[in-house]
């Protein structure tokens, strides 16, 4: 999937959201993956999915919402058109 440039993510984490851009997606170091509690593989899949829904509701009410992911009691990730991730 080709990825928007500007997209962004809300990853939810202890300490509140944190927003990472695309182009960041490679110079975050692994201190920094490890503290979000997520690897690279998982955040590039945290990106294509997060445009996929971008993509889906374009047309909809929802457009405007951020992209939101966060990961359940099970470790899995999810993403989520939401007004605020915080």
């Amino acid at each position: 999937m080709a990825i928007i440039p500007n997209l962004f993510v809300d990853i939810s984490t202890d300490d509140g959201a944190v927003t990472i851009m695309w182009h960041q997606l490679e110079t975050l170091t692994d201190g920094e993956l490890e503290h979000l509690r997520i690897s690279r593989e998982q955040l590039r899949w945290v990106f294509d999915e997060s445009e996929r829904l971008k993509k889906e509701q374009e047309n909809m009410p929802a457009a405007g919402r951020v992209p939101c992911a966060y990961k359940t009691l099970d470790g899995e990730w999810h993403v989520e058109l939401v007004e605020s991730c915080n």
